[in-house]
């Protein structure tokens, strides 16, 4: 019966550590209107997520830097949080309005 309780517990506080965590994938452009001769910032972020991140194909857009990536682990009362942030400068070369294909 003891192993049983003990078992449960063990099972129940690690559900509460996964469900408690956020995790998911955030898309963040600086400006949504770009200025000819300016560029803008757009980063991906992914938080408490194991995946392999393949950027966008950029067919329309000049990328002038990227994917630059910044990684974070943090512990904090014996929880794990770990961040990837990836970003690209881009650089329009002409008047009109760019599509970004999907990031996977």
């Amino acid at each position: 019966m003891n192993r049983l309780l003990i078992s449960t517990f063990i099972f129940l506080s690690m559900m509460c550590r996964v469900v408690g965590q956020e995790s998911g994938i955030i898309t963040e452009i600086t400006s949504d209107t770009i200025y000819l001769g300016n560029s803008c910032e757009l980063r991906y972020s992914v938080k408490n997520l194991e995946v392999q991140f393949e950027g966008p194909e950029f067919s329309e857009i000049r990328v002038i830097s990227g994917p630059n990536i910044s990684t974070s682990m943090q512990f904090i009362n014996g929880k794990m949080t770990s961040a990837y942030s990836y970003s690209y400068t881009l650089y329009p070369d002409e008047i009109g309005s760019y599509f970004i294909e999907p990031a996977y």
